[in-house]
């Protein structure tokens, strides 16, 4: 069965990370990211099996997760894209 959640092409987590590390260096994009990952916990009640919320946020999940990225415009990926 497939998983419906599963982004069609491959995330460059590398790039991302990259990405992050530059919004967490910049007190502008890093208010934008906390008002984002609030956003997520209040319109997702499951974000937290989500592997790139984990990755935005810097936690380690205490257990395996099936869902990669938030769909359409809850996109972690097209969040952090955003800021650069």
């Amino acid at each position: 069965m497939e998983n419906l959640e599963e982004p069609q092409e491959q995330i460059d987590l590398k790039q991302l990370q990259e990405k992050r590390h530059n919004i967490y260096g910049d007190l502008d994009k890093y208010a934008k990211l906390c008002e984002f990952v609030e956003k997520l916990k209040a319109k997702h009640e499951d974000y937290q099996d989500y592997r790139l919320y984990h990755f935005l946020v810097g936690s380690t999940p205490n257990r395996e997760l099936s869902k990669i990225d938030f769909p359409e415009d809850d996109s972690v990926e097209k969040f952090i894209n955003s800021l650069d």
